[in-house]
Formats: C-alpha cells, sequence, structure tokens
C-alpha cells in the first residue's frame, strides 16, 4: 500500500476484590467480505492486552497483594514492551451495595495511591478508574439487553453478598425484597469490562469461573443478535495462592472482617505485622507441625510462610524444618517474612498520598483515563452502529467527543501552492499509502496544484514521514488525524486524494464528515474488508533486517523513509515499524460494514488498477451502495497506480475534479 514519487517519463519502479484478565490478540487475517448480518470476518486488534481490576474498598491486604497486585508489578517486566497493561479501580462494581460517597472517593485514592506504592509504573502500566471510561457502563447495558435473567439467576455472588442459600431463586420472595438490579446485573458489567477491551485469554481464581463463562455467554449472545464483533474470552485458571485470615483460618483474609487483627494491610509497618501475626490464632500446643484438621491456625501460618518462601518450599516442608521452634519463636519468623516482603511499600504510599498536594495521583489518574478511553473506543465504533443502526454514526462521533484523544498533532505536511493569481477552489488533501510519506505525491501535488488552481496539503500519516507514532492505526483514527488537522489549518470543504491505505482513510472521513468534505478521489481500494498482499508482511521483515545490518537492498520507495537518529551508527525507517507490523493483521479491513447506515452522497472517484486485487468486481456493487455518486476508471497498471501511470492518474483527476467544479 506504499506510495512512490511519480516520474513522468519513468516511473522509478522496476506493503474476588481482585480479578486477573489476558487479552491475547491473534494476528489472522479476515477474508475478503462485506457482511451487514453476521459474517466470519472478526477485526484482529493489534496487539496483547492484559487487563486486570481492584475494587476500591480501601488499602489492599496481603492476599490481595499476593494473589493478584505482585503479578501486575512482575508483568511490566515479564512480557514483551508491545503488550499493553491496563490496571482498573473498579468503583462501579463497588456500588453494588450502599457506600458513603466521601468514604468511596478516598477508598479510590487509596487503591491507586497502593498499587503505585508497590511498583506499578504509569509510563508502562495504564492506571484508571473504571467510571472514567464510561464504554464500561455503555457495553453493559447493551449485553443486557442480550443477557439471559435466568442464567444471572444461577450465579452465586449476588446470593453469597445478600447470605442467601446457593439453591435461592431469585423470584423467591424472600430474595426479591433484598435484591437490587445492580447487585442481580453485576457479572454483566465485569463481562462488560472484559469484552470492552476484546479479551480473548482471561486468568482467574477458580471462584470466578463461573463469571467468565457468564461472559462467554454474554458475548455469544451478542454476535448472534448482531454481528460478530465480541471475542469469547477463554479460562486461563490463575496460580495465585489464597491468603487466610489470622483469626479465622477457614476464611480468606478480608477487609470485611470485624476484626482488624484477622489482615495485615500491604501499608502495615514492620511491628503492626508483627502484633497482628503474634495475636493469631495458633492453639495451646508449644511447637510447630503442619496438620490443616487438628492445626489450622499453625498451618495456616505455614502455609503464608510457603507463599514467600524464596525456595518455594511446601507448608509440610517448613513444619518438618522448624518443628524445633516454639510459637513465639516460629510467629517471629512469620513476622519477619512477611515484613521483609512488604519492605517500603508503607513509605512509599505516605509520599504518592502526599505528592504535589494529591495532585499528583489525579494527574496519574487522568492521562490513565484517557488511554483508556482509546482502548475501549476501538470495541464501541464496532458495537455502536448495529445496535444503533439510525444513529450509528452520530453515536460513533459522540463517544470521540468530538474526536479520539488518540489523534496525534501536528501531522507533518508539504505545502504545493497553486500558482499565484490561479487559485480557483477548495484545497486538496493528499495521503500516502502504507510504508509511503508525503515525498511519494510531492510532483504529482505539485501538477494537480498547478493544473487545476488548488493548493494541495500532501500529508504524512501518523507513524509514518516525519509525523508522531503513536501504538494505535487504524482508519477510524487516522480519519480523525485529518478532522483535526483539517482544525487547526482551518480548512473546510476540502478534496480528499488517498492510495491505498490512504483511500480507505479518505473514504473513512467522507463517511464520518460528509459535511466537510467536497469531493473523495480513492486509488485502488474499496470499503470492503480484504487481506493484505503476502509481500507487505515481508517488506516489514526486510525493512527490520534492514535496521540491524544497516543493508540497503528494498526497493526505492522504502529506502526514502532512512534517515539516521543522532548519535546512531545505522539507518531507522521513519515509520513505526512496530506498530505497522501489529497493524497489518487490520489494515485491510474498513471501519464501516452497512451502507444501508451510511454513505456519502457527493461525488467519488475511484482508480482501479487493473492488475491489483484490491478493487475486484465483486466489491464495486459495494462501493455504489456507500458511495451512490461514485465514477470507476479503470487504469492498465498494478496497486501503484500514481507511480506507474501518472499522466493517466493526472488526466481522471483532472478531468473529474474540473467537471465536479462545473456542476
Amino acid at each position: 500500500m506504499a506510495d512512490a514519487e511519480p516520474d513522468f517519463t519513468n516511473s522509478p519502479f522496476p506493503t474476588s476484590n481482585c480479578f486477573f484478565w489476558l487479552y491475547n490478540y491473534g494476528s489472522t487475517m479476515s477474508k475478503f467480505s462485506f457482511a451487514p448480518a453476521l459474517s466470519s470476518a472478526i477485526p484482529t486488534p493489534p496487539r496483547q492486552v492484559i487487563f486486570s481490576g481492584i475494587q476500591p474498598t480501601g488499602i489492599p491486604h496481603l492476599g490481595n497483594y499476593l494473589g493478584a497486585l505482585k503479578q501486575w508489578v512482575d508483568l511490566q517486566d515479564s512480557v514483551p514492551s508491545e503488550t499493553k497493561l491496563i490496571y482498573s479501580v473498579v468503583d462501579l462494581h463497588a456500588i453494588t451495595v450502599p457506600q458513603d460517597p466521601q468514604r468511596l472517593r478516598q477508598y479510590k485514592r487509596e487503591v491507586l495511591a497502593t498499587l503505585l506504592a508497590i511498583g506499578i509504573r504509569p509510563e508502562r502500566s495504564i492506571l484508571f478508574y473504571q467510571s472514567s471510561v464510561q464504554a464500561h457502563a455503555e457495553l453493559m447495558w447493551i449485553l443486557s439487553c442480550t443477557a439471559s435473567a435466568g442464567y444471572l439467576s444461577r450465579m452465586t455472588q449476588w446470593k453469597s453478598k445478600l447470605s442467601l442459600s446457593e439453591d435461592a431463586n431469585a423470584m423467591d420472595t424472600g430474595s426479591k425484597a433484598k435484591l437490587k438490579l445492580g447487585l442481580f446485573s453485576y457479572p454483566v458489567l465485569q463481562a462488560a469490562d472484559i469484552l470492552v477491551h476484546r479479551a480473548t485469554h482471561v486468568p482467574v481464581g477458580e471462584d470466578q469461573s463461573q463469571h467468565l463463562e457468564f461472559a462467554r455467554e454474554c458475548a455469544t449472545n451478542f454476535n448472534h443478535t448482531y454481528q460478530p464483533h465480541l471475542i469469547a474470552p477463554q479460562t486461563i485458571l490463575s496460580p495465585a495462592k489464597r491468603v487466610m485470615s489470622l483469626q479465622e483460618p477457614h476464611l480468606k483474609m478480608s477487609k470485611s472482617h470485624a476484626n482488624p487483627l484477622s489482615r495485615i494491610l500491604v501499608t502495615d509497618s514492620p511491628q503492626e505485622i508483627k502484633k497482628k501475626v503474634m495475636a493469631a490464632r495458633t492453639d495451646s500446643i508449644n511447637s510447630v507441625s503442619f496438620d490443616p484438621v487438628e492445626r489450622p491456625g499453625v498451618s495456616n501460618l505455614l502455609h503464608l510462610l510457603s507463599i514467600l518462601d524464596k525456595q518455594s518450599r511446601s507448608p509440610e516442608e517448613l513444619g518438618t524444618l522448624h518443628a524445633g521452634l516454639n510459637l513465639k519463636n516460629f510467629k517471629t519468623l512469620v513476622a519477619e517474612t512477611v515484613a521483609e516482603s512488604l519492605d517500603g511499600i508503607g513509605a512509599r504510599y505516605n509520599e504518592v498520598m502526599s505528592r504535589d498536594d494529591g495532585k499528583y495521583l489525579d494527574h496519574v489518574e487522568k492521562k490513565g483515563a484517557e488511554k483508556a478511553r482509546e482502548s475501549a473506543e476501538e470495541t464501541m465504533a464496532l458495537t455502536v452502529s448495529p445496535v444503533y443502526p439510525t444513529l450509528a454514526s452520530l453515536a460513533v462521533v459522540a463517544l470521540r467527543r468530538p474526536y479520539s484523544s488518540a489523534t496525534v498533532s501536528p501531522l507533518s505536511f508539504d505545502l504545493h501552492e497553486a500558482p499565484r493569481g490561479e487559485e480557483k477552489g477548495t484545497p486538496i488533501i493528499f495521503m500516502h499509502g502504507l510504508f509511503g510519506s508525503k515525498k511519494n505525491n510531492r510532483t504529482m501535488s505539485k501538477v494537480l496544484a498547478r493544473d487545476l488552481g488548488r493548493n494541495v496539503y500532501a500529508l504524512d500519516m501518523r507513524n509514518h514521514g516525519d509525523s508522531p507514532h503513536h501504538e494505535r492505526h487504524d482508519y477510524a483514527i487516522m480519519a480523525d488525524d485529518v478532522a483535526r488537522f483539517m482544525d487547526e489549518h482551518k480548512l473546510e470543504d476540502t478534496t480528499l486524494i488517498g492510495h491505498s491505505m490512504g483511500a480507505k482513510t479518505a473514504m473513512a472521513f467522507a463517511l464520518n464528515y460528509p459535511s466537510r468534505t467536497q469531493n473523495i478521489v480513492a486509488v485502488d481500494n474499496a470499503p470492503i474488508d480484504a487481506p493484505l498482499l503476502r509481500s507487505f508482511g515481508k517488506y516489514v521483515q526486510g525493512m527490520k533486517k534492514i535496521e540491524q545490518a544497516g543493508s540497503l537492498v528494498i526497493r526505492q520507495f522504502l529506502l526514502g523513509n532512512l534517515y539516521r537518529p543522532p548519535n546512531e551508527k545505522t539507518q531507522k525507517f521513519k515509520f513505526s515499524l512496530t506498530t505497522l507490523a501489529l497493524s497489518l493483521g487490520h489494515l485491510g479491513d474498513f471501519p464501516y460494514r452497512n451502507p444501508d447506515e451510511v454513505r456519502f452522497e457527493k461525488p467519488a472517484l475511484f482508480v482501479r488498477g487493473t492488475q491489483s486485487p484490491y478493487i475486484p468486481d465483486e466489491a464495486i456493487p459495494i462501493i455504489g451502495r456507500f458511495f451512490p455518486r461514485f465514477r470507476l476508471v479503470d487504469i492498465d497498471s498494478g496497486h501503484w497506480v500514481i507511480a506507474e501511470k501518472p499522466e493517466l492518474f493526472r488526466q481522471a483527476v483532472v478531468e473529474f475534479l474540473g467537471e465536479d467544479k462545473e456542476n
């Protein structure tokens, strides 16, 4: 999908409280399809994403830390750097039971500060309050419309919260008197938390397997009713070990227990930890042995010691090892081991809470929420359209407020001005293809500015040329980039010309911003889902080798993007190789599915390279439905029409735009 600089004489061309959810995206390309109803073409997100959440119930305890939070910290360095880590304080879940507003606000800040104190780095991980991303609640409502009330009635969460028996029914007289809709539908919100980021794998504890199964049910129901955009996640049982109460060893450690000595908070000082461990319930036998039935208290401490043991010894082994200790010395050992595992967290917590008079926490959450909205927006843009047929485009625009926070600015551009005194019309925005840059369209831009008397803005698209890089790369966001560029340069009623990737961007822009578009010229691409040529994957591999070895072996249009960063010996490409490589799987997709819902009613020229596969004959009716005033011009060339047949392309564009201006 790259463009080359055209030569008019010779073409230069000789492409729990804690839950732990993993989003692991594949890279399967969708087949060419147009699907107003069900389709097998599920857009593939570009990277692996790990999501997890914790309820704001105050400062987490040792069980939260060892069961999930420590894993969050470790993942920052154990997974590939391109893996996205998203951690949420799920405050919407908290209000399924009555909450004091002031205390809930404080609890949210305490949990957020604790996550920073244990080692979550905001430059590596996204931290945010669930309520800051409205897509979680919006998708919950959409899922509720197809969720099974009978399935929800069989869930155990609401029964345990209301202290009801496992065979309780939501319609029972006793249940109905206590049960509120929010608590009953809690699993739907949990499913939305998973599905809004399109999870494929979700590590959970055994007690949450039922919730994940329900999330799969929600995805299946949505996909069957509308379009298959939601991914049914698979279960990965978490190896997280359960930490039990110090006072009642048969219960999990919990902040809801009435006795504060039953739990160790991660911010407790060594003195507080020792006080709680020394008060832990044991028995009258003043020795150490592992016997969960007869000696549950001592066995609980051995189990805790085993979790923290650097040699990974079992409770039985540690019971034998420490059999000669009396209980006082054994508890002292346990307390010291726990304190060592939590060393420094309390001090860091206090520092984070007080930094910049609390403004630092607000800053971290604000930035994290912006990034989380970007992540959720991609799924909502897909799910809103089939659910709200008549309001789809308005709903998507509203989600972006007015366009996505993921837009990049400033886009680099070259301005090719019309000859002085010959300005005749509105500006043209010219967009290159994949692996291209504004340089590829330089000569053609100058010619069109001359022949049409119109200023031509040749852009570098995101992740290309001299424009900013960003981890997101799809047509919806590139269209928003163009909208922002037009705002910044006070442009309206423009002509958009785009080749390949730029062509789909032009189409997406026209469908989303029709009032700002005079007409479009789409070069060798169509509003359909179609896989990219295999050669584009090979180009990525070749370019990576060039960066590593400094060898110049790829074609001229690729080499034109090489530059030498300051203080480095080897050359690199200006575009973001990592992001573009991850995006190849979905760059063949088109963000709009149903032309009955959105269309561009103004003139559109489609230029097809007859030796290229990107505008097959079967796509022409679909073009006509999205762009009813379209014209198709065939040029005997491959995919790189502008470079291969520049004069024929120029003639087609000048004729089209000249006629449109007259009309």
